[in-house]
């Protein structure tokens, strides 16, 4: 091996000039890709959260979510904030629509129906349950499974006689246009609606509601029983 003197030797402070813009350089390389790699990672975050919570096709929160929002729900309520009930929401003769239209057209009405649900509902953010705090009717929905929907309604006085923004919501699915390729159809719903009190479970609070909903559909559909 042998040494070769460089041509021409860079004096110490441009040495440390040019050492020091590399560092600079390299420094700025990894922050930018660190930051590329962490907003990926806040997307798929967000993602997972979203898969979840939420109903893969309407986009509404599923059963789990509810399940969290009930925990807050018996809190408030353990600690007389407000009272609240429990309604479960059946899409009348959906499986007939389903097996005469196809089952894209069953998913179209599904989606709609979402759509109108969140427009009576509680705007709430993905993680915005923890701070339910509610001095006034609320209204909170998920897509239980299948045509079943779940809402829970709070309120601060007694057990409303008359539900005016269920009946109001019922109302606006029955005039409805559901238009799904140059079709026009009508859907009504058929629910049941129960209060919970301080001596049941949220389980059995909903299995009362679920009896008044197939009270409901025994009577004729297109109704709400409470």
């Amino acid at each position: 091996a042998c040494y070769v003197e460089p041509v021409y030797k860079l004096k110490s402070g441009i040495t440390a000039f040019f050492f020091t813009m590399n560092a600079l350089e390299t420094l700025f390389i990894i922050t930018h890709f660190m930051r590329i790699f962490s907003r990926r990672f806040e997307s798929w975050e967000t993602h997972l959260s979203n898969l979840a919570q939420k109903d893969a096709l309407t986009n509404i929160f599923n059963r789990y979510k509810m399940r969290d929002f009930f925990s807050v729900l018996k809190e408030g309520f353990a600690e007389h904030k407000f009272k609240f009930a429990v309604i479960i929401v059946d899409i009348d003769d959906f499986k007939h629509f389903n097996d005469t239209y196809g089952h894209e057209a069953g998913d179209f009405i599904l989606v709609e129906l979402a759509h109108i649900f969140l427009s009576f509902c509680h705007k709430y953010t993905d993680n915005d349950y923890l701070s339910l705090e509610v001095d006034t009717d609320d209204l909170i929905c998920c897509r239980w499974g299948g045509e079943e929907f779940l809402f829970a309604k709070t309120f601060t006085d007694d057990f409303p006689k008359n539900p005016k923004k269920m009946l109001d919501l019922f109302e606006a699915v029955r005039t409805h246009d559901f238009k799904f390729r140059n079709e026009h159809f009508k859907i009504t719903l058929t629910g049941g609606m129960a209060e919970h009190i301080e001596s049941r479970r949220i389980d059995e609070t909903i299995s009362f509601a679920d009896m008044n909903l197939y009270k409901g559909k025994e009577n004729g559909k297109n109704q709400l029983i409470f």
